[in-house]
């Protein structure tokens, strides 16, 4: 990789030809968009060190497994072929590219049901886990369903994990306080919303749970600590993952109806 500073009278076409790349993959690699560069920008440059002329019958699972690699990172090389129905005879595509390294690095990413379709397909090459953003539920237990079944689908193709999202969402899409108190003060709303949870998350192949809730006020620590016990039990009898999302605060925090002490902080860790 190369970081090339833009000089009065540049084009793309002019650094492509001097990199020997392609102009499509340095306005990709740089978000540009219209070719537009200001001088004294800074580029990254990527440089193939290995490519493969596309011949008639290729599949992408017949090239990677051909080169020893995955038909994610030819995607993640060649990223203009995620919406590509079949492959170009006579078309180059980059195996690998120079002063690359491959780290193995587990990713998760939150998306919300609205998200573009080609950003999600994109995320989805660089992530392990898709957290769809997020169910909620009513005063009884019911849950409030997302529509998240185009989120899954892209997860599904990429091989990803799906994780659900839970969070005091109530009907009008707003975090409500009073959600997190009466879930944790009643035990048969708090059980049948834990059995809706469970048979969602069999129903659409989600393998683990994310709990998001905040300002949770100080007098229902114990309860918050006791319930994502409770969780965690139950869902891990089922197979599932169960995994607690905290803000950035390990003592008490200066707002009011505040979160957890550093203690219940590391109590909810060890679940």
């Amino acid at each position: 990789m190369d970081i090339y500073i833009v000089r009065q009278g540049d084009t793309l076409q002019k650094i492509a030809a001097q990199f020997g790349v392609s102009e499509t993959r340095i306005a990709y690699d740089n978000e540009i968009y219209d070719n537009q560069l200001v001088v004294g920008q800074a580029l990254i440059i990527l440089q193939p060190e290995q490519l493969y002329t596309i011949e008639d019958g290729d599949t992408l699972e017949q090239i990677a497994t051909s080169f020893g690699t995955t038909e994610r990172a030819l995607l993640r090389n060649n990223s203009y072929l995620l919406n590509n129905n079949f492959l170009l005879s006579g078309r180059e595509i980059v195996i690998s590219y120079r002063n690359t390294e491959e780290r193995n690095i587990d990713l998760f990413g939150y998306a919300y049901a609205f998200i573009n379709e080609s950003v999600l397909e994109e995320a989805n090459l660089y992530i392990q886990e898709l957290l769809p953003f997020s169910y909620g539920y009513n005063e009884d237990g019911t849950l409030i369903a997302m529509n998240d079944e185009r989120l899954l689908v892209q997860a599904d193709r990429f091989g990803n994990r799906k994780r659900m999202v839970l969070t005091p969402l109530d009907q009008n899409e707003r975090f409500n306080n009073q959600l997190v108190i009466r879930l944790l003060e009643d035990t048969e709303m708090r059980d049948f919303l834990l059995t809706n949870i469970m048979d969602t998350m069999g129903e659409k192949g989600y393998e683990a749970l994310d709990i998001d809730f905040e300002f949770i006020p100080d007098e229902y620590r114990e309860a918050y600590v006791t319930f994502i016990s409770e969780t965690t039990r139950r869902l891990n009898v089922m197979g599932y993952q169960v995994s607690v999302a905290l803000p950035p605060k390990n003592r008490v925090c200066s707002m009011k109806g505040l979160t957890m002490r550093e203690s219940e902080t590391r109590r909810i860790a060890s679940f």
